[in-house]
């Protein structure tokens, strides 16, 4: 029926949101950590401390040195001395 559809329209987007509250939870845990990332185009990783985050097209992203790259980026975390 299409009262069905439009319930699971519904809960299809609050699933959606919650992962993205999640993703965000997750993401503001790591501001003013040191973390360690993939960088695109190298082979080398680099390493900053996480002085920002944002949710920005469904997707979280943190800034590193004033560059923002996606959580999925990161491959480490240090507790900032």
């Amino acid at each position: 029926t299409v009262e069905g559809i439009q319930q699971l329209n519904q809960t299809m987007t609050s699933m959606s949101s919650l992962q993205g509250l999640q993703g965000l939870t997750q993401a503001a845990s790591l501001l003013g950590k040191t973390v360690t990332f993939d960088q695109p185009n190298s082979t080398t990783q680099g390493k900053g401390v996480v002085d920002a985050i944002r949710f920005d097209n469904g997707a979280v992203q943190l800034s590193v040195k004033g560059s923002w790259m996606s959580l999925s980026q990161v491959k480490g975390i240090q507790n900032t001395a």
